[in-house]
């Protein structure tokens, strides 16, 4: 006749190997998940703020044409800084490219547009000059459905170094590289003045 302890001694087994399962199972758990480059945004972002769980709005924001006197990647330093400010928000994914077989790129909301002044010291354009020595900024933007290809907005908006935050959309954040020139300078706050207008009128579009 076998003894308890011989009779028991399975149980001590089995519960051992059940016990080594679910610390293997805890250790899978709790590992970080692995992000390859394809997962990030467009931009480098800073901490997005979630917005109860609501999926974001994909997006693809196009270089801005720019066909002044400045260099030409000014138009994608724009759009940078404009995907930037729209991911930060937290309701919108800007998308790196396309999606195989998808003309859209899977984005829902399509924007573009145009610089038309890109003045250090405003000497004309747009704008209407307050006080001296302002830097100033004006785009005309397009924002357009993809599914429908229904243009949804078009407007044109300024910056000035002399305005203030634009709305609840601020534009933050490293500057591209082709806007660095630009740093510290009353640019710098032209530039992220009509970007996060941009930025606002895109959000004010979007459903909440």
């Amino acid at each position: 006749m076998l003894s308890s302890s011989s009779r028991l001694a399975p149980l001590h087994a089995l519960g051992s190997a059940l016990a080594g399962a679910l610390l293997l199972l805890a250790g899978c758990a709790g590992a970080p998940a692995v992000v390859t480059s394809s997962d990030t945004p467009e931009v480098a972002p800073t901490a997005p703020q979630a917005v109860d769980n609501v999926p974001r709005i994909a997006v693809t924001v196009s270089a801005f044409d720019h066909r002044l006197k400045q260099r030409g990647d000014i138009g994608q330093g724009i759009a940078d800084l404009l995907a930037d400010a729209l991911y930060n928000n937290g309701r919108f994914q800007p998308l790196r490219s396309p999606a195989p077989g998808m003309p859209s790129g899977g984005a829902q909301l399509l924007i573009g547009g145009s610089v038309v002044a890109f003045d250090p010291a405003c000497a004309g354009g747009a704008q209407i000059i307050v006080f001296d020595n302002q830097a100033c900024v004006t785009v005309n933007i397009r924002i357009v459905d993809a599914a429908s290809g229904k243009v949804l907005k078009t407007a044109t908006v300024d910056g000035t170094s002399a305005a203030g935050s634009a709305g609840p959309v601020p534009a933050r954040g490293k500057l591209p590289a082709s806007l660095q020139a630009y740093s510290k300078l009353p640019m710098e706050q032209a530039i992220r003045n009509c970007v996060e207008k941009a930025a606002n009128l895109v959000a004010a579009l979007s459903p909440q």
